[in-house]
């Protein structure tokens, strides 16, 4: 994982979405113990390099969102499937325009998530209100710690209480003043593969006699088993019908990519979410690459490497 992402900032991590082990957990830059950095010499290079970004860093997450507004869509909106949204690259939402890459004309919604349609989703977050909006991100945890073996996560950010208009429609996009840490999106995931429930992340592996006399603790149910597995088939035919199944051959991959604006004149960070549908590998991945620029084209590879990987080496 730290050599697939080649020298760039980000966090890559993988975890067994039944059990709550985390199987990888790598952020970079880093440095050898032996022979610690000396960031005064190579400031750029070494910026942050004594955080853990994949359990201290909160960043926006663009449409990798789009899932969480996508659950609260799905439990909330009547008939909408039946719903067909028009894409004409852009839509003006009281005074405030929100943007699409490219115009995708009429989309459903499946497609919209598929195509990661701003239009179709901004509009559909101004039906769905910021009452829900609100209460799934809580739901998910995106305003809370995860406890990981005694070390708390740095808490994402969503606030859309007050929001309306063109700032709600943003935040439902992933964008606003949105944000999420790794390990939470990962945990999040990986619900979505456990048909709902959400596992909490653990470090230290126990073996059969410790995990008998220690069972599980903390898990809970955070999607209805329904709304999770229509997320899960959306994200699985994102993989068939958009990045592309033969780059993840044999994976059964469900996968969401993000390309988070960060203004500045930065780079947006690239973000691929996502989890294996298999039994014997039951694995909930997630990238996040510092201003890497898209989602899929340079999350997406990092992504692919790791996971090929870890299913070789994995043992439940």
């Amino acid at each position: 994982a730290y050599t697939a992402l080649k020298g760039r900032k980000g966090t890559v991590g993988v975890y067994n979405y039944r059990t709550g082990e985390i199987l990888c957990m790598v952020s970079s830059p880093s440095f050898d113990p032996h022979n610690p950095a000396v960031v005064d010499k190579n400031p750029e290079r070494y910026e942050g390099v004594y955080i853990n970004r994949f359990l201290s860093a909160a960043y926006t997450p663009g449409s990798v969102f789009k899932l969480v507004t996508s659950a609260a869509i799905i439990d909330n909106l009547e008939n909408i499937d039946a719903i067909v949204y028009h894409c004409d690259g852009k839509v003006i939402i009281k005074g405030v325009m929100v943007t699409c890459p490219s115009p995708h004309g009429n989309v459903t919604f499946e497609q919209a998530l598929a195509h990661s349609c701003n239009v179709a989703f901004a509009e559909a977050t101004q039906s769905l209100g910021a009452e829900k909006l609100q209460e799934y991100s809580d739901m998910a945890g995106f305003n809370s710690s995860l406890q990981v073996d005694g070390i708390k996560t740095v808490p994402g950010r969503v606030n859309v209480v007050n929001a309306s208009g063109g700032d709600l429609a943003w935040a439902g996009i992933g964008q606003y003043n949105n944000t999420a840490n790794p390990l939470n999106f990962l945990a999040y995931v990986g619900s979505i593969g456990n048909e709902g429930i959400l596992i909490p992340p653990r470090i230290l592996k126990g073996n059969f006699l410790t995990d008998l006399l220690r069972p599980i603790t903390g898990k809970k149910r955070i999607l209805s088993e329904e709304t999770a597995n229509k997320l899960g088939t959306m994200m699985r035919k994102n993989v068939l019908n958009n990045y592309g199944e033969g780059k993840y051959q044999g994976l059964q991959l469900c996968a969401k990519s993000g390309t988070a604006q960060v203004g500045e004149d930065k780079a947006p960070h690239a973000w691929f979410v996502g989890y294996l549908d298999r039994e014997d590998y039951p694995l909930a991945f997630v990238v996040v690459v510092e201003n890497g620029g898209s989602g899929s084209n340079v999350a997406g590879p990092i992504a692919s490497t790791v996971l090929k990987a870890a299913v070789k080496n994995f043992k439940e």
